[in-house]
């Protein structure tokens, strides 16, 4: 688990909705760049890149409440009170592990739409499965940056 300082709320908000829009609006823009016309491309553009940023979401989410629950319980074992190894300050925030789904997610989006890229559009398989799966990769690699650093917030249940 990493400790990072705690971000500001608007700057929070910002990096979600940012991320959230920014990576679909960037795939709609380069399909109708890369393939004019085709509104298979683009929607599949859209919808595989939001995946990305809700899938990656949900993903790190299951997997950071898991990590925090098998580090409570071999903190239990060991006879140590859970969290008490941890040097958080008030100021802190935890960033529990799992975030690079982003860039698992990422590839595979990207991958899918090339593909959908390379049947529905005059590209060749190789330069529609590049581009697409760079740019899923580029995404998911802003994402999981974000996410490690304490930009995008862990869903903490209240």
């Amino acid at each position: 688990m990493r400790i990072v300082p705690d971000r500001p709320a608007a700057l929070q908000i910002t990096s979600v909705f940012g991320g959230f829009f920014l990576g679909p609006y960037l795939a709609l823009r380069m399909s109708m760049h890369f393939t004019p016309g085709s509104e298979l491309v683009q929607t599949t553009s859209v919808l595989g890149f939001a995946l990305v940023f809700v899938g990656g979401t949900l993903v790190w989410t299951g997997l950071g409440i898991a990590a925090v629950v098998l580090r409570a319980f071999r903190s239990l074992l060991r006879g140590r009170l859970p969290g008490s190894d941890l040097p958080i300050r008030a100021d802190d925030r935890i960033v529990p592990p799992g975030y690079g789904s982003y860039v698992v997610l990422g590839l595979l989006a990207g991958a899918g739409v090339g593909s959908t890229a390379a049947v529905a559009s005059e590209l060749t398989w190789a330069a529609a499965l590049a581009l697409w799966t760079a740019a899923g990769l580029g995404y998911g690699l802003l994402l999981w940056a974000a996410a490690r650093h304490g930009y995008l917030p862990f869903h903490e249940p209240d």
